[in-house]
């Protein structure tokens, strides 16, 4: 059942407030398209550089570079194998979820991707950064930075909540944040959010129990303590076991059948490494006026 925005926004507690949508936008003049449509759509939220106090966002890297990540994509990589990063435009959208819906966009000018880990950065130039946020006092809007939780990482059991923004359910939708299949998308994503509790850690993985399994949109989505620290990003969804994208019976092994369902997090130390040593951007572009 589809939710109007303000309604939706109405379930959620203060936690938005750390919390944003990142649109990727795409055209391929080349190919013959006319105007930009998206290509993919998640959750995104900030913190401050301790160095040089600039806001830095943070996404999964295959939601700003699907064409990456082709076992995510497999459907789509006969057309998404041509597109790249200049055929892209990221955007930050900050919505006013207790009024009317209204909403401030705004470009980022640098991406970076880590080498190794399914997380990207995300940053503007210090003029659009100061544009941003003057809209969003103009306007009323609230995007806090959340504070990083990156030399404690998550306990067993430990409690925590996750903030971000589902896309909404429709009949014969494309999946989740990927890219746009023959049709435009045209659904709205919502706040949303769910409590949690660590459930394990492997050697590249943290996994968190949610209370509703995560819907589509929800990747990227900051993982926050009770104080709101941020322990994580949320990377991806485990499959439940029935779900059409889960392994077969025979294929389910004892981790599996202990994960599914939940939360795959990059959990903070790696988010902050990424943010204090970044490699050379994938994209960037001159400041626009």
């Amino acid at each position: 059942m589809l939710r109007t925005y303000k309604e939706a926004a109405r379930l959620m507690p203060k936690l938005h407030q750390h919390t944003a949508r990142l649109t990727v936008w795409f055209q391929q003049s080349e190919m013959g398209m006319e105007k930009q449509e998206i290509l993919s759509r998640a959750t995104t939220f900030a913190t401050v550089h301790p160095h040089n106090g600039r806001l830095v966002f943070f996404t999964p890297q295959h939601v700003v570079a699907p064409w990456r990540y082709p076992d995510y994509h497999a459907y789509a990589m006969d057309w998404l194998q041509h597109v790249d990063e200049k055929h892209c435009t990221y955007c930050l959208d900050v919505r006013a979820p207790d009024d009317t819906g209204d909403m401030t966009r705004h470009h980022f000018d640098k991406v970076h991707y880590h080498d190794t880990r399914d997380v990207a950065t995300l940053q503007m130039h210090p003029e659009a950064e100061a544009r941003l946020k003057g809209d969003l006092a103009r306007q009323n809007m609230v995007l806090k930075p959340v504070q990083m939780r990156h030399e404690l990482q998550l306990e067993e059991h430990e409690s925590c909540y996750i903030a971000g923004y589902e896309v909404e359910e429709e009949e014969d939708a494309s999946e989740d944040e990927s890219p746009a299949a023959d049709k435009e998308d045209t659904r709205e994503q919502f706040p949303f959010y769910v409590t949690g509790a660590f459930t394990l850690r492997t050697e590249r993985q943290a996994y968190v129990k949610t209370s509703e399994v995560l819907n589509f949109g929800m990747c990227g989505a900051p993982v926050l303590d009770h104080q709101q620290r941020c322990c994580g990003l949320v990377e991806g969804i485990v499959p439940s076991i029935g779900d059409p994208k889960a392994p077969p019976p025979e294929l389910q092994s004892p981790l599996y059948r202990r994960v599914e369902g939940n939360a795959g997090v990059v959990e903070a130390d790696e988010l902050y490494h990424l943010m204090i040593f970044p490699p050379q951007p994938a994209y960037q572009r001159e400041l626009q006026q």
